[in-house]
């Protein structure tokens, strides 16, 4: 992450990248700690933990997929000699 930025500036950059980490995580605790609560009513504890969790295993399979996906279109678009356009 500090190469693709000034020296000056990698620090900013690392701070930044580090912030957005930890938001991260906190949003998937908190989303995780709300399914559970509002499955708890419906399916009872260790199953409302379950669902969660299984929740959470399939969103964490589809962003790798779509990283991967993402990297192969990489991949192609270099081997092609095109320029990926940036969303």
């Amino acid at each position: 992450m500090g190469q693709r930025f000034a020296p000056n500036e990698a620090g900013k950059a690392i701070a930044f990248f580090n912030l957005l980490l930890f938001a991260g995580v906190f949003l998937w605790q908190w989303g995780f700690g709300v399914a559970v609560t509002k499955l708890q009513s419906v399916l009872g504890t260790v199953n409302a933990y379950r669902v969660s969790m299984l929740l959470l295993a399939i969103l964490s399979l589809v962003g790798y997929l779509v990283f991967l996906l993402t990297i192969q279109r990489a991949k192609i678009f270099a081997i092609a000699g095109i320029q990926a356009r940036r969303a």
